[in-house]
């Protein structure tokens, strides 16, 4: 927003059909990593999943985490890293956005299995005793300032707007924390 802020502007207050994921919400709630019903900002406690990935994913997420600096990044799926540089980036939190906004359109859903586990499944594939968590667009009017700045309220009348809305953040970060994990770990490339 703040590098072009004429053309959010110029988007924001035209007839498109456009679908807002806020990274943020306002600095009184915390900005960049605040939490709302309508940002995608989560936080997982550490990365540990990555040691249950893949060889070669696992050694990629090592690679790229750690910003090893190296030209034959690709090679960097085949050799191993030093015990201590994963040891470091296993055990850092990560700061994580738009994983709402991916499921979606992946057509996945993420939802709270029976057994109390989240997981991020394909949307055919709901159970009857499933939870689904939100993760949905509503309908919302926009008042855009001329920074680009804006401010939104949800409606139910048609609008060309609609806004990320993933209820209460606190569970959804908890859900997208395990779902996501698990997910990285089903990959087998």
């Amino acid at each position: 927003m703040g590098l072009d802020p004429h053309a959010v502007v110029c988007l924001l207050r035209s007839n498109l059909p456009i679908a807002i994921y806020p990274c943020a919400v306002g600095e009184k709630e915390g900005g960049p990593f605040g939490y709302g019903p309508h940002n995608s900002f989560y936080k997982t406690p550490n990365v540990q999943f990555i040691q249950q990935m893949d060889p070669r994913l696992r050694r990629y997420m090592a690679y790229a985490f750690g910003r090893v600096i190296r030209s034959d990044f690709l090679r960097a799926m085949e050799e191993d890293f030093p015990g201590e540089l994963t040891a470091k980036v296993y055990s850092q939190p990560h700061n994580v956005r738009e994983t709402g906004t991916w499921v979606q359109v992946s057509n996945r859903r993420l939802v709270r299995r029976a057994d109390g586990h989240y997981r991020i499944i394909p949307g055919e594939e709901i159970r009857s005793t499933d939870k689904v968590i939100p993760n949905d667009l509503r309908l919302c009017r926009l008042k855009v300032r001329d920074d680009g700045i804006f401010t939104f309220d949800l409606t139910d009348q048609p609008s060309n707007f609609s806004i990320y809305d993933r209820g209460d953040p606190y569970e959804n970060e908890r859900a997208f924390a395990e779902a996501l994990a698990e997910l990285y770990m089903s990959f087998r490339p």
